[in-house]
């Protein structure tokens, strides 16, 4: 359990907890991730056209653990805590932005690399972990 002081008061915020459970379902992610590009690779000999999907999860991936290091610099520093905190908001737009761009990709795609409701359950799981953030700092 994380104490903070602020105002006199002590915050009891279990903030390592939290940051083991999005530890866990980013690892739980990448695993799923690697298993599906391995089948795929191992399904077909001939590498197929690059999908863009990985790379987008990629960098869903990069910004959850920006936003996940920011969350542990605003606790650790409640000073400027304002101007943190909105640049905080600003990491879960661009977490939104390429949650759409996820989503657009996957509506214009005919043949995905996997399941659409796995590519869709991965990127809304992977959304929701930066919107959790998000909440937790505000």
């Amino acid at each position: 359990m994380y104490i903070i002081r602020y105002n006199n008061q002590n915050l009891d915020i279990l903030y390592y907890n939290f940051m083991f459970k999005i530890v866990v379902i980013y690892d739980i992610l990448l695993k799923v991730i690697k298993n599906l590009c391995f089948r795929r690779n191992k399904m077909f000999k001939k590498p197929q056209k690059e999908d863009k999907f990985f790379e987008l999860f990629d960098k869903v991936a990069e910004t959850s653990l920006k936003a996940a290091t920011m969350l542990d610099e605003l606790l650790n520093d409640l000073s400027h805590s304002e101007e943190k905190l909105k640049e905080l908001k600003d990491v879960e737009h661009e977490g939104d932005n390429l949650q759409h761009q996820i989503l657009e990709q996957l509506n214009q795609t005919f043949l995905t690399p996997f399941d659409r409701e796995d590519i869709y359950t991965i990127a809304k799981y992977m959304d929701d972990i930066i919107d959790y953030i998000e909440s937790t700092a505000s």
